[in-house]
Parts: structure tokens; C-alpha cells; sequence
């Protein structure tokens, strides 16, 4: 029964919000995806309060000079039919120190608000190490949780505190990140028509997603740059 509740969970997007970039801005135009895991819980009556999106996304990323402040604009495709879009603006701020970054942001859409802070350090061969604290306060009752018994809440509301660690490997026009959430908090919990009002349960969970993206512009540079490579038509002479 665990096994078929853990398979129903994966087969639904998910309703905790995911910070698609690190601490440093990369300018341009970004397309990708992102998709995650529910490690464990100890809240098993809401399976799906805490499961990471599996949403595609676009982002673009405007920096200024090495350094100063630099921002960022991005567009997802949100986790419920109230929020069928989320939006994540985010801002970094200047610091002396090259290697650091780090800033503020908010991710939010009709139903979902989530301010969140991030703090980076860049290392070699495109490695960047960050972490994400982040408050996620949900104000849409989330009425697609599968009836698995009576006692299964079909509508929940959840407010948390979300610690993220990550690693982030750019590699030409192709960027991964991996995240490590941890997460604690509560939750309201109504059954429909049961007439047992609403109640009030502790959530805590850790989580693991993978954000893919790739930078249109240098992608296309790439492909047109291999396709128009002249194609020898005899081989060279011996």
C-alpha cells in the first residue's frame, strides 16, 4: 500500500515551489525544467504537500558590471489549477568579493507567495555551491489529493520554513543544479463534507529536485556553428 501511495504522489506535480537558479545572475534567455523527489516525511495523511514541481520554465538574467547589482525575471508553470503560473523575480546584490554572491527574491502567483534569500560562492570549471532560505505560505486549498481512505485529507494548506543546499555545474550552454530541501513547518487539513472542520498538523520533510536549463542563445550559436562546418566532399589526398 506504501509502494502504490508513493507511485500516486511521483504521477501528480507536486505543490512545493522550486528556486530555479543560484546566488549569481547569468545573463540571457533560459529554458528548463525541474523535477524532484519526497525523500521522507513524517506527514503521510498529505502525500503530496511537499513533493517538488516537475514543471518546465523560462528565465532571463540581466548582470551589469563584475560585481554590482544584477537581477533576474523568471515564469513557471505553477502546481495547481489556481496558480497555473508563478512568477520568481529576484535581485543580486554587489559584493566586494568576486568568488560570493548572494541576494533576495520572491517566487508568487495568485495563490502562493515564497520570499526567499540566497548566498553563493563560485569555484572552478563552473561549479557554484549555494543555499536558499526560503518562507512558503499557500493560501489555495489543494482540492487533487487522491482519497487513498476516509481519514485522507482531500484538501490541505500549508505554511513552512524551506533550507535549501545545492550545487550548480554550468557546462557551455547546459546548467544543472541539485538541491537538498529540508523542510518544517505546519499545515491545515480539511476533509470535504465531513463536517469535522479544519485541523492543524505538523509538517516536516526532506526533499530532492534537479533544475535543468540551457542559455537559447549560446545553444543556437553552437548548433549553427557545427552545421555550418564545411562537409569534405573527397578525401584528402595520401
Amino acid at each position: 500500500m506504501r509502494a502504490a501511495r508513493a507511485l500516486l504522489v511521483l504521477a501528480l506535480a507536486g505543490c512545493a515551489p522550486v528556486v530555479t537558479h543560484g546566488a549569481r545572475v547569468e545573463p540571457g534567455l533560459y529554458v528548463g525544467a525541474t523535477a524532484g523527489l519526497l525523500v521522507t516525511q513524517d506527514t503521510a495523511r498529505a502525500p503530496d504537500v511537499l513533493a517538488p514541481q516537475w514543471v518546465p520554465f523560462a528565465r532571463y538574467g540581466l548582470a551589469g558590471k563584475p560585481g554590482g547589482v544584477a537581477g533576474s525575471l523568471g515564469v513557471a508553470l505553477g502546481s495547481s489549477p489556481e496558480s497555473p503560473v508563478e512568477a520568481d523575480a529576484y535581485l543580486q546584490l554587489p559584493t566586494p568579493a568576486p568568488e560570493w554572491a548572494y541576494g533576495a527574491g520572491v517566487v508568487a502567483s495568485r495563490a502562493l507567495a515564497m520570499p526567499y534569500v540566497q548566498v553563493g560562492k563560485s569555484f572552478g570549471r563552473g561549479y557554484e555551491a549555494y543555499a536558499t532560505q526560503a518562507f512558503v505560505r499557500r493560501d489555495d486549498f489543494n482540492d487533487r489529493q487522491i482519497v487513498l481512505s476516509e481519514f485522507t485529507p482531500t484538501e490541505v494548506r500549508p505554511r513552512y520554513w524551506a533550507s535549501t543546499v545545492a550545487l550548480r555545474r554550468r557546462d557551455g550552454p547546459v546548467g544543472l543544479s541539485l538541491q537538498v530541501t529540508g523542510a518544517f513547518g505546519r499545515y491545515e487539513e480539511r476533509v470535504r463534507d465531513s463536517g469535522s472542520g479544519t485541523r492543524s498538523r505538523p509538517l516536516r520533510a526532506v526533499t530532492a529536485s534537479l533544475a535543468a536549463d540551457v542559455n537559447v542563445a549560446r545553444f543556437v550559436h553552437e548548433v549553427l556553428g557545427v552545421t555550418r562546418r564545411p562537409i569534405p566532399r573527397d578525401a584528402p589526398p595520401r
